[in-house]
């Protein structure tokens, strides 16, 4: 599963590459990735669609020898991280809940109305995941069955706030490339750089999700 940073902003700023030069691989960077929330998560997503990807590969030779032995410790492992994930993922609606007011600070009316509706979209999605993790405590079929189907819906309306954060960005991006008096300044070429980070960003998240949502397939 997906599921949109904490930061109110993030789906419009993207994090300053500039500013944060890549740490040397060593067992101390290491350890400071896994003392924090989003490292962690990080890590057990990369794991999740490894595993994932893994399901794809031997999806041919499903219950067949050790390729079918190793799809099914896959299929394990994915649903048990996503499990975690999703539990761990209680409270992240607040950072964007205190956020909302933000949007109305926006001079543009039409970016106040895009920020607001991606906002309340990614609090939608956090409420039908939560319903689904409620509904897949009950370790039964329909149980488990009306869980998936709240968190493939909460996955759609995932897939509209990352498109409405690409249009945002590609929005800034527009007025950036459009402002020539300030053309080859600093300021002016990070900004660009976060929007066409966040645009990229943003958009394949889209794509990611339609695709987990069944909605894109």
């Amino acid at each position: 599963s997906l599921e949109p940073s904490p930061n109110p902003r993030s789906a419009i700023r993207s994090p300053r590459p500039s500013e944060m030069p890549p740490a040397q691989l060593s067992l101390s960077a290491v350890n400071a990735l896994c003392q924090t929330y989003e490292g962690r998560d990080r890590l057990a997503r990369f794991a999740q669609f490894g595993s994932r990807a893994l399901m794809g590969l031997t999806a041919g030779r499903a219950g067949i020898g050790i390729v079918g032995t190793l799809h099914a410790d896959a299929r394990h492992l994915m649903t048990t991280i996503s499990g975690g994930r999703r539990t761990f993922r209680w409270g992240r609606e607040l950072p964007i809940l205190l956020g909302l007011p933000q949007a109305f600070e926006l001079s543009d009316p039409v970016d106040c109305a895009l920020d607001l509706a991606q906002k309340v979209t990614v609090l939608i999605f956090f409420t039908l995941d939560h319903i689904g993790w409620v509904r897949q405590l009950r370790q039964t079929r329909r149980g488990l069955m009306s869980g998936l189907s709240s968190i493939q819906l909460g996955l759609k309306f995932l897939t509209v706030s990352c498109s409405l954060a690409a249009l945002l960005a590609a929005r800034r991006l527009r007025r950036c490339l459009a402002s020539d008096s300030a053309a080859g300044t600093p300021a002016l070429v990070l900004e660009r750089k976060q929007c066409v980070f966040g645009l990229v960003r943003n958009g394949l998240m889209a794509v990611q999700a339609a695709h987990l949502s069944r909605w894109l397939e």
